[in-house]
């Protein structure tokens, strides 16, 4: 079994997944206060989903430099896109 959180920026998409069972959280990932209250300090890995590139690029800028032995593993448009979020 593999334990997991999600976050969301949609506050009713986290109210309804929540309401539903899933450990669904309201908040921006590229906050640190956010993966603080996510459990960022216990994560093996991070899976970013989310379609906006600066959102990725941030979060997952922050994560590498702050979490550093933390897993991030990124939805991406293409290669390009893919090679630039490695260099973070």
């Amino acid at each position: 079994q593999m334990n997991y959180i999600a976050i969301d920026s949609d506050l009713k998409v986290a109210k309804k997944a929540k309401t539903h069972g899933y450990p669904v959280f309201h908040g921006d990932i590229s906050s640190n206060d956010t993966l603080i209250a996510a459990g960022i300090k216990r994560a093996q890995a991070v899976i970013i989903t989310i379609s906006d590139k600066a959102t990725i690029r941030k979060a997952t800028k922050k994560i590498n430099k702050e979490y550093k032995d933390v897993l991030v593993i990124c939805r991406v448009e293409d290669y390009k896109h893919g090679q630039r979020l490695r260099k973070l």
